[in-house]
């Protein structure tokens, strides 16, 4: 599980995009190399493009509250999570699905305690 960034380093990264010292630093980075590969055409046209910036967040969300709940319950039947099961790629979630690779015999879900509230305050201390 990852750890909290501390809010200094949040700080330093939002000043790091806002003064725009990634684009001053890919310019010098640039002009390096081009000084010591002067025929690179790719340099040359991203020299006069300029710099993008690469450090971008991702636009979607990989494991949603409701996808947490469904890999848990899962794994608590099967025994097994797979990844591949939230492709957005059918041909791999349907693979992934279609294996039988079962970790000794299914667990046992009680059905009433399922949706309970302690079963839901619970829920870590459960999961193998």
């Amino acid at each position: 599980m990852a750890g909290k960034t501390s809010t200094s380093k949040t700080a330093y990264y939002a000043r790091y995009k806002a003064n725009k010292v990634w684009e001053k630093n890919r310019i010098k980075r640039m002009q390096k190399a081009f000084k010591k590969q002067p025929t690179n055409k790719q340099l040359e046209d991203a020299i006069k493009q300029g710099p993008v910036y690469r450090r971008k967040t991702p636009k979607t969300q990989e494991w949603s509250s409701s996808w947490i709940r469904v890999a848990t319950l899962i794994r608590q039947i099967t025994g097994v999570f797979d990844r591949a099961y939230m492709s957005a790629n059918q041909d791999a979630a349907f693979a992934a699905r279609n294996k039988t690779k079962h970790v000794g015999k299914p667990g046992h879900v009680d059905q009433k305690a399922m949706f309970s509230l302690q079963a839901r305050a619970n829920l870590n201390s459960k999961v193998n």
